[in-house]
């Protein structure tokens, strides 16, 4: 059985009655939880974190089964459940240092090849560190992605696809838009996120 066909079963077993659920919840625990487990591991979690991670995504798939519209997607779904409970996790824990490294100066060129951060060398002078503000580059991408998150959770949750190395095919099916419209608002999310990492990429490192 495909692994589409499997998440089709077990949402449609959930939707059911009392027996049902019951049995959805078993087959789910034979499909999935150490599927999930794996991927959370591979994105740097111990296996006691992705546990946890994984019990927490098990219970807002079932309290929020009667939201999937569309069973075909059924499996992209229950993926982005997960991505966003690990993507909360990783906030609680404060694990910013590898989405830092990924978003530096080098992401921060457009399509153009021109880099949309200048800094001319008097402002060089002045950025060994934001006073009163940020300790350090993992504090300020940590603040910085906080703030970008609460004001963009559409960006922050695509941007989020894209550094997971998922495919554009599969990000456009996440967020309901073609491949080549995603193409297009991946780059305007990440011109969006650009200034507020700046700061970041402005600090020295002690």
């Amino acid at each position: 059985m495909s692994d589409l066909k499997k998440a089709t079963e077990v949402m449609q077993l959930i939707n059911g009655n009392d027996q049902q659920r019951h049995k959805g919840f078993d087959l789910f625990n034979r499909y999935f939880t150490m599927e999930f487990i794996r991927f959370l591991q591979n994105r740097g979690l111990s296996y006691e974190d992705a546990k946890d991670v994984c019990q927490m995504t098990t219970i807002k798939i079932f309290k929020k089964a009667d939201t999937l519209k569309e069973l075909a997607y059924a499996r992209t779904w229950m993926y982005q459940i997960l991505r966003r409970t690990l993507f909360d996790f990783s906030k609680t824990k404060q694990n910013y240092q590898k989405i830092f490294e990924e978003y530096d100066e080098s992401t921060l060129i457009d399509s153009d090849g021109f880099n949309k951060i200048q800094t001319s060398s008097s402002e060089s002078s002045l950025i060994n560190h934001i006073p009163g503000k940020y300790q350090d580059r993992s504090s300020c991408v940590s603040g910085e992605l906080d703030k970008f998150s609460i004001e963009n959770p559409e960006r922050a949750h695509a941007l989020r696809l894209q550094m997971d190395g998922f495919d554009i095919s599969f990000i456009a099916d996440c967020i309901g838009r073609t491949s080549g419209a995603t193409k297009e608002y991946l780059n305007q999310c990440r011109k969006k996120l650009a200034p507020w990492l700046e700061k970041c990429l402005k600090m020295d490192v002690l």
